[in-house]
């Protein structure tokens, strides 16, 4: 069974190259966000099995924040896109930031991150 993903990313151009290499790997994307907020009115009514998400949004809810919302509420595996380098979020020792992937990402990158995430739950 192919596993069901929403991609939330607020810059157009990654997000269709994740939905992209995301349907080049067999994976079945059933949404995308591009905020924090959207992001929980999506996963709340697409009840995906891993979300993509990326650290930096616009709007009030950055992805961590709306990672840890979502996940108060559904059982979901999250992997968290990230500049390459980070940001002081992302080097910090908070281990809710893993897995995660920098930008940019290969093909081979995005699917280890999505099978970690799987396997890991």
């Amino acid at each position: 069974m192919k596993a069901r993903i929403l991609v939330v990313e607020d810059d157009q151009i990654i997000q269709l190259d994740v939905c992209r290499h995301l349907a080049e790997l067999d994976y079945q994307v059933v949404g995308s966000a591009t905020s924090g907020e959207e992001a929980i009115k999506k996963a709340v009514q697409l009840q995906p099995d891993l979300i993509l998400m990326d650290v930096r949004l616009r709007g009030a809810l950055d992805g961590v924040e709306a990672a840890r919302q979502i996940r108060s509420t559904l059982d979901v595996a999250v992997v968290y896109l990230t500049a390459q380098g980070g940001d002081e979020r992302t080097d910090s020792s908070d281990k809710v930031l893993q897995p995660r992937i920098a930008k940019p990402f290969t093909r081979r990158t995005l699917r280890d991150g999505i099978e970690q995430a799987l396997n890991g739950r």
